[in-house]
């Protein structure tokens, strides 16, 4: 019986950027406001008309903190120079100020024996449009039956979404297959389990000395 191939897998790169604050207790400064309270203490400073934005989404964060989306076309420039603006004024009070990325993860085959984790990380960079900076490359699989190489690689998802939709990805000499792959499920650094952060962690049990991916100690993965 002959069954359906499956389908590959689509990225779709979110149509807003956002701004994440959450509270840094490592950082140096004041001792970490709560976050209302610091972020009441900037909003007379910054005009969001200023920016050209009109308002803000909300969105609690999966990780903690509070994540304020941006709208509209320009999304990303817009969001770029509010945190630029926001950082002065709340990372002395021991808030962190970011701009979160949605990132998507491939799988690069095809690969001939010449072909380096560079040149691969320079080739999803050109072709996804963003920074060789933003692009993480492992180390190229050779399978001792004969096969040609693979690699996996995260970029941020709007570059993977160009790259898959390419059908290959140039490199050398080659043209090399490029498929997307399915997102690893949120997992919890501190109890090990799935489906939750540790900033939302109810578990009594703190495995977060243990290498995560076999659960030994004396090294983290």
């Amino acid at each position: 019986q002959r069954t359906n191939p499956a389908k590959p897998r689509k990225i779709r790169p979110p149509k807003t950027a956002a701004v994440l604050l959450s509270t840094d207790p490592s950082g140096g400064g004041e001792k970490p406001a709560a976050l209302g309270e610091a972020i009441a203490g900037v909003r007379s400073s910054i005009k969001l008309t200023e920016f050209g934005i009109a308002s803000l989404k909300p969105k609690k964060a999966a990780g903690g903190g509070l994540l304020f989306e941006v709208p509209g076309p320009d999304s990303g420039p817009k969001a770029d120079k509010l945190a630029e603006a926001l950082r002065p004024l709340l990372e002395p009070k021991g808030v962190r100020v970011s701009r979160p990325v949605k990132l998507a993860e491939l799988r690069v085959a095809g690969l001939d024996d010449s072909i380096t984790p560079t040149e691969v990380q320079q080739a999803i960079a050109a072709a996804g449009g963003c920074s060789v900076g933003e692009v993480k490359v492992g180390k190229i699989n050779l399978s001792p039956a004969g096969r040609l190489g693979s690699v996996w690689a995260r970029c941020p998802a709007a570059a993977a979404k160009k790259v898959v939709d390419a059908g290959h990805l140039p490199i050398g000499w080659i043209r090399a297959r490029v498929e997307a792959l399915e997102p690893r499920p949120l997992q919890c650094f501190k109890c090990m389990g799935v489906g939750h952060s540790r900033a939302h962690c109810k578990a009594e049990t703190d495995r977060s000395g243990l290498c995560y991916r076999c659960g030994q100690q004396g090294h983290v993965a």
